[in-house]
């Protein structure tokens, strides 16, 4: 099988400790890598909860306030 689709890219505020980790799953399990886009308040067990399922990272600046 060839998916037209193989990432899918999601800014993340870290509004939840389990949202990140479950979208990174389900990519994972859709077989597509998540490249999440992650604040700075998003705690380190998260982080490695995503990694475990091969998600892509990229830690910004900036936190919940807009």
């Amino acid at each position: 099988m060839n998916p037209a689709v193989d990432e899918v890219r999601l800014p993340w505020c870290g509004t939840s400790r389990t949202s990140a980790a479950s979208a990174a799953a389900y990519a994972a399990r859709s077989g597509l890598t998540a490249q999440l886009f992650l604040t700075e308040q998003v705690p380190d067990e998260v982080i490695g909860q995503c990694r475990s399922f091969g998600a892509v990272m990229q830690v910004v600046e900036g936190g919940l306030s807009m």
